[in-house]
């Protein structure tokens, strides 16, 4: 009946303050999400770039498509993913704003997939990310 719980940050050294810039990821449920699932507060333009990263943690490849919604404009794409695998995809260039991503897959058994968006400041390098649920 015990749980577990993590956390990561991945932290890299920024040369012209000394410090440093990080990002966090949370853990998540090996059973995660839904048929579609969204990530909200990401954003990509001049300033921004964001990343859709996609786990497929079922024994077949999986291809998820992602919609992006911004407030300058939208897209769609698809992503295919090995078993037991994941992948980190940049979206499309394009300027969309302040954006919203919605995952789906077709694959009926919907609890063996998890994603996230992540957009990071491209002046000085400090991220974030959005887990889709």
């Amino acid at each position: 009946s015990a749980s577990i719980d993590g956390f990561s940050r991945i932290y890299t050294t920024q040369t012209s303050t000394n410090g440093t810039m990080s990002q966090d990821f949370p853990a998540v449920d090996v059973q995660d999400d839904l048929a579609t699932s969204y990530a909200y507060g990401l954003r990509q333009d001049a300033d921004f770039r964001t990343n859709v990263g996609l786990v497929n943690i079922y024994g077949d490849p999986q291809q998820f498509t992602v919609r992006v919604s911004g407030i300058f404009g939208s897209t769609t794409f698809t992503v295919n993913v090995q078993p037991y695998s994941m992948d980190q995809v940049a979206l499309p260039s394009g300027t969309w704003g302040d954006l919203s991503l919605q995952v789906s897959t077709s694959l009926s058994n919907f609890n063996w997939w998890t994603a996230y968006g992540s957009s990071v400041d491209n002046r000085i390098g400090d991220g974030w990310v959005s887990h889709v649920h």
